[in-house]
């Protein structure tokens, strides 16, 4: 975020809005989303957007994100 906001402020609000509603989509079925390669848990998953890969976990009642690289 910091290194879009040294670009632009508004773009920055605006690619985290995104993200945010990407993980917030995944919540109707996660599992459609990719297993991770290097987890061996079969909820963890990604979502692979606009070149981020999101890595999250399925929990009974939520999606935990652990890393947006």
């Amino acid at each position: 975020m910091d290194f879009i906001a040294s670009d632009s402020e508004a773009r920055a609000d605006k690619f985290a809005d995104d993200i945010f509603a990407a993980i917030q989509s995944a919540t109707f079925m996660p599992k459609k989303h990719r297993k991770n390669e290097f987890l061996s848990d079969e909820n963890a998953r990604d979502i692979i957007f606009k070149g981020y890969v999101i890595t999250f976990c399925i929990k009974e009642n939520e999606l935990e994100v652990l890393e947006i690289f």
